[in-house]
């Protein structure tokens, strides 16, 4: 009897076979019976299941059989069809293993996007007619060294990244590199100025629990029988929120959850929300920043690394004002020197607790910005003047001790 170990091994031999003559009864039962033995050894560890796997070689090797096995399955089902569709596709999948969820993308006729995934693990890949039958040319997984190298986030789809030891690394770009990922959105993007085809996949990072979702967002040309990376960015958004990425004009706008570099929003919290904006080009892919829904607080962050860095501040905002912020920032600064382990080049005003924004009455056309994070000892209440570009901040007024029951700086 052959151990589920060398069974694997056999299986990761054949898997650049493509299988445009098979269809018959007992191919698809040997893909089958190797597809479960992957999947038995997967599920071995509970604690992980549907989030990732062991770091063993073992669960390693499975993980990457279960997927090369789904699209060697797809190929030989599909082979007796002339033609196969979105609904075909999920069908013979499903017939695979009912827990296998698949989203389908049609390129162009006989030329399909999958987005398939267990739990929160998952991988993409392609199916094309090919002679009589079906083949797979393309994953999302096998990225060259020189892609990886230009788009480091593609790593995270590879199966040693969904192990517990990847996700246990401690600098940000190795978590940048770790999953697993699992296909939240795809979607078709215009024609590049050679006339090739371009979309884009939008996935999760698997989490066993938090209030936030990161995402890696990748954009793609289709070159003849593979996809090239073109762009890829990474964001957090709410659990609360499915931020499917929407096409407007040239545009490709993809719902954030707004990230500042001096305070930050709490786990679950979906306010502020901001746009990421992607211009799709005909000669490339352009990322052209962020909307946001309060970009008051945009311009405060601004203002604040300012001070903190001890950079000129007279263009964004009135000496008094630059002056309280310093104090903010020196408090702040104490507060974090006082921890023993703390990391002197860290700093943060720590978590917003008010960012209420309004016109001001006294002044139409100015903006009234309330600010207070849980290192302050009181709020904030900030004028701004629009500028063409930006804010300026003219004054500030601090609340400590005044009845705000009724004012901007009261939920």
């Amino acid at each position: 009897m052959i151990s589920p170990k060398l069974l694997v091994t056999i299986v990761l031999a054949s898997c650049c076979v493509s299988w445009p003559a098979l269809g018959g009864g007992d191919d698809l039962k040997q893909l089958k019976l190797q597809f479960d033995i992957a999947t038995k050894i997967i599920a071995q560890d509970r604690q992980l299941a549907g989030f990732g796997i062991g770091d063993s070689p073992e669960e390693i090797d499975a993980l990457e059989s279960e997927w090369v096995l789904s699209t060697e399955w797809l190929s030989a089902s599909q082979s007796s069809q002339s033609s196969t569709d979105e609904n075909r596709i999920k069908a013979a999948l499903h017939n695979l293993d009912p827990h296998l969820d698949a989203q389908v993308l049609t390129l162009e006729p006989d030329l399909y996007l999958i987005g398939l995934s267990r739990g929160e693990i998952g991988t993409v890949f392609s199916l094309r007619k090919f002679g009589s039958g079906f083949v797979s040319d393309w994953n999302i997984r096998r990225a060259t060294a020189r892609e990886v190298q230009h788009f480091p986030i593609l790593a995270a789809w590879k199966a040693k990244a969904s192990t517990e030891e990847c996700r246990a690394k401690e600098s940000d770009q190795a978590w940048m590199q770790c999953g697993p990922l699992y296909p939240m959105a795809m979607g078709q993007l215009p024609r590049d100025q050679k006339g090739r085809l371009r979309f884009y996949v939008d996935a999760g990072v698997a989490e066993t629990a938090g209030g936030s979702i990161g995402y890696r967002l990748s954009i793609w040309t289709w070159d003849s029988n593979r996809a090239i990376p073109q762009f890829s960015k990474s964001y957090a958004q709410s659990i609360e929120i499915s931020p499917k990425p929407r096409l407007q004009g040239s545009d490709l706008h993809v719902p954030a959850k707004n990230e500042f570099t001096n305070f930050f929003l709490c786990d679950g919290c979906d306010d502020p929300q901001t746009d990421l904006i992607i211009r799709i080009e005909p000669e490339g892919i352009r990322d052209l920043g962020n909307i946001s829904e309060k970009p008051e607080l945009g311009a405060l962050d601004l203002l604040i690394s300012r001070v903190a860095n001890r950079r000129p501040t007279a263009d964004l905002a009135a000496r008094d004002v630059s002056a309280k912020i310093a104090a903010v920032v020196n408090e702040a600064r104490d507060t974090l020197a006082s921890f023993h382990d703390a990391d002197k080049n860290y700093f943060s005003l720590g978590l917003l607790d008010e960012d209420g924004v309004e016109s001001d009455p006294a002044a139409p056309g100015n903006v009234l910005l309330c600010f207070l994070t849980d290192s302050m000892s009181s709020p904030l209440l900030f004028t701004l003047v629009p500028r063409q570009k930006g804010y300026f901040f003219s004054k500030v007024r601090d609340l400590g001790g005044l009845d705000t029951s009724d004012k901007l700086c009261s939920k």
